[in-house]
């Protein structure tokens, strides 16, 4: 607790530390919020924002899927109705907005999807949100992980994988995945750390090499139909693009199959 220093009691958690809470102890809790968003239906992307200073609400979308995009959304919301734009103004705004390339992507290639999503090294909760987005991805899957924090280019070196175990590998386990490819010179702490979170450690394979080539470890004929993810982090974004177009390449030679 903020005043009294015990511990707090949370009603929900959104993830990690967000959410809503209060003291038990000396009575502290978190103040109603004036703008907040409910109605969240992650099926349709859609989400309704309430505004108690103006008495007005308004359905609005997030494409990316991830909860935190609602919240960056109330922000810019918040502010600019304190600066006194129009809800609707602001609505059409944020509908007329695309993805930020790079961060989300997704191809189509021989009725199988090819997603990739960025994390940024040593942050649990960047990391965690997308691997949330995996858990809500029904249906076989291969899992490709290049989430290090070694050094790749102009990335410095780091000795410490504590943030791992910060991470919630757990969003990553589930029975229709077919295989997970753990990538890069930490290769071995992904795949320890995928094996504590509940993961078969009969399909977990390691390169420590960030080559094109790993595409060649995909049966693309068994997981036809479902899904290939890969994540990776903010420095390894060029990598990442060659890794795409070998994926979708190697996508297409299956085509016929």
């Amino acid at each position: 607790c903020p005043q009294c220093m015990m511990p707090i009691t949370y009603e929900y958690i959104q993830f990690h530390h967000i959410g809503r809470a209060h003291c038990e102890h000396c009575g502290y809790s978190m103040p109603q919020p004036q703008i907040y968003a409910d109605e969240i239906n992650s099926e349709t992307n859609t989400y309704r924002v309430n505004d108690r200073i103006r008495s007005q609400t308004a359905m609005q979308t997030f494409p990316t899927g991830n909860l935190f995009e609602i919240y960056n959304n109330l922000a810019i919301v918040s502010l600019c109705l304190d600066l006194g734009y129009d809800l609707e103004f602001l609505t059409e705004s944020l509908q007329s907005l695309s993805k930020a390339g790079g961060r989300y992507e997704e191809v189509r290639v021989n009725d199988t999807d090819i997603i990739s999503m960025v994390g940024k090294s040593q942050n649990p909760i960047s990391c965690s949100q997308s691997f949330a987005k995996a858990k809500k991805i029904t249906g076989k899957k291969v899992i490709l992980i290049a989430v290090n924090d070694r050094e790749y280019g102009l990335h410095s070196h780091n000795e410490d994988t504590s943030w791992f175990y910060d991470t919630d590998f757990e969003f990553l386990v589930s029975d229709d995945v077919l295989k997970y490819i753990a990538i890069g010179p930490r290769a071995n702490d992904v795949a320890l750390r995928l094996v504590l979170a509940g993961a078969d450690p009969g399909k977990i394979e390691i390169t420590y090499h960030y080559d094109t080539k790993v595409v060649k470890m995909i049966d693309y004929d068994a997981v036809k139909g479902g899904t290939i993810l890969y994540f990776f982090e903010v420095y390894f974004r060029e990598w990442s693009k060659k890794l795409k177009q070998a994926l979708v390449m190697e996508g297409k030679k299956h085509e016929n199959h």
